[in-house]
C-alpha cells in the first residue's frame, strides 16, 4: 500500500513537522505500507517557500497516480487552500485521501464562520476526503457541524519516547521552560508579565523561551519590566537540544489562548516534566487540574503566577504531577500513534 504524506518538511519549524518526523521512522516497521513524505513547506525566504510548494506539486504528480492513500497535514486559511490542490489531485486519480487537522479552535471557527467562497470551496474540498483526522475527542464536536457527513476520526499527536526522562534530582533548580513559537495566541507575554510576581517569591527563577517568533518584542518587554536577567532566548531548538531542555527544566508552561493539541505539552508529559497550562483546545482531553498538571484560565496572569509559584516551591507536588502525566502519556507513544495511522490507512483502503 503506497502512502503519500504531504506536510511541512524536515527543514521547517513547528508542531506538524515534529509529529510527522516522530512517526515516519515507525512506519518502516509495517511491511504492507510504503510511505513517502513530500515537503509542502519549509522555513526560509518567500522564494524558498514557493519553490518548496512547486516542487511538492511536481512530486505529487509523479507519486499520487500510483498511490493508494494521500495523507495531508494542515490547518485552515492559506494552509488549507494550498493543500486543497493535493486533495483534488488525489480525487482525480481515485486515490483515497485524509486531511489531518492541526488547527486551533478559534482560527477554525473564524474561518468556517465566513459564508463566502473560501468556506464553500474548503468544505467542497474536504468532502472529497475519505477521512478527516482530528487531534482529540473534543475536536470531533468542533468539526462535525462543518462536515456533518464526513468520516471524522481521532488520531492523537505522539509524545516523546520516555528514554530521555529525567528524575527530579537531575533537574535545574527553578527553571520554567516555554517550548513554542512566540506569538500572541500562545500567551508568551502573559508569562513574561507574570514573572515579576514569581521573582518576588522565588528570586532565582529562570524563564527559558525555546522558540522563534516575536523575540525582539519579548526581549523589550522583559527589559521594560527589569527582568531580562531572569530570561533566556535560545531560539528554535532541534530535537537533541529540545530533549536536553526538557530533561533539565523544573517545569513546562504554555499559557495559550487557543490550541489544537500542543506537542510541547505531550513532550513534557513523556519527559517527566510537570506542566502548567490553560484548558483550551484539546488540552483538557489529556490534562486534568491537580491530577497530572496545574491549569489556569487564559489571560489570568495572577492565576498563572500563583500556579508557577505553587509548583516551583513544592517538590512533592512536582513529582506527583510528573509521575501521573508520564503514566498518562503511554497511550500517546509514537509506536502506538504509528499503529493508529496504519490502521486508518488499512480501513479506508478497503
Amino acid at each position: 500500500m503506497k502512502v503519500i504524506i504531504v506536510a511541512p518538511g524536515p527543514a521547517s519549524e513547528g508542531g506538524i513537522r515534529s509529529v510527522v518526523a516522530s512517526i515516519m521512522p515507525r512506519l518502516d516497521a509495517f511491511d504492507d505500507v510504503d510511505v513517502t513524505w513530500i515537503a509542502s513547506h519549509s522555513t526560509g525566504s518567500a522564494f524558498a517557500k514557493i519553490w518548496c510548494f512547486v516542487s511538492a506539486l511536481f512530486r505529487s504528480l509523479i507519486h499520487v497516480p500510483r498511490s493508494k492513500i494521500l495523507h495531508v497535514h494542515g490547518t485552515v486559511g492559506t494552509s488549507l487552500l494550498r493543500k486543497s490542490v493535493f486533495i483534488w489531485l488525489a480525487s482525480l486519480f481515485r486515490c483515497r485521501s485524509i486531511f489531518h487537522f492541526h488547527a486551533t479552535q478559534h482560527v477554525f471557527d473564524d474561518y468556517f464562520s465566513d459564508v463566502g467562497w473560501r468556506r464553500r470551496y474548503s468544505v467542497a474540498t474536504l468532502r472529497r476526503c475519505t477521512a478527516i483526522a482530528v487531534l482529540s475527542e473534543s475536536w470531533v464536536d468542533i468539526v462535525r457541524p462543518v462536515l456533518p457527513d464526513s468520516n471524522i476520526v481521532v488520531v492523537y499527536n505522539p509524545v516523546l519516547d520516555p528514554d530521555g526522562a529525567s528524575s527530579g534530582e537531575d533537574r535545574d533548580s527553578n527553571t520554567v521552560l516555554y517550548l513554542a513559537h512566540l506569538i500572541e495566541r500562545k500567551g508568551y507575554l502573559d508569562l513574561i508579565n507574570a514573572l515579576p510576581d514569581v521573582i518576588s517569591k522565588v528570586p532565582d527563577v529562570r524563564l527559558v523561551f525555546c522558540g522563534s517568533g516575536e523575540l525582539e518584542r519579548a526581549k523589550s518587554t522583559c527589559q521594560a519590566l527589569g527582568i531580562l536577567d531572569h530570561v533566556e532566548f535560545p531560539g528554535w531548538v532541534e530535537d537533541a537540544e529540545k530533549q536536553a531542555w526538557l530533561s533539565a527544566a523544573t517545569l513546562f508552561c504554555l499559557p495559550s489562548y487557543d490550541e489544537g493539541l500542543p506537542m510541547g505539552i505531550l513532550e513534557s508529559m513523556s519527559s517527566g516534566l510537570p506542566v502548567v497550562a490553560t484548558p483550551v483546545g484539546g488540552i483538557p482531553d489529556v490534562l486534568t487540574h491537580d491530577e497530572n498538571a496545574l491549569l489556569f484560565e487564559p489571560g489570568d496572569i495572577a492565576g498563572l503566577s500563583a500556579q508557577l509559584v505553587r509548583l516551583l516551591t513544592a517538590p512533592d507536588l512536582r513529582e506527583r504531577l510528573a509521575a501521573q502525566a508520564m503514566a498518562d502519556s503511554q497511550r500517546f507513544r509514537p509506536s502506538r500513534i504509528a499503529h493508529a495511522w496504519v490502521d486508518l490507512y488499512r480501513r479506508i483502503s478497503t
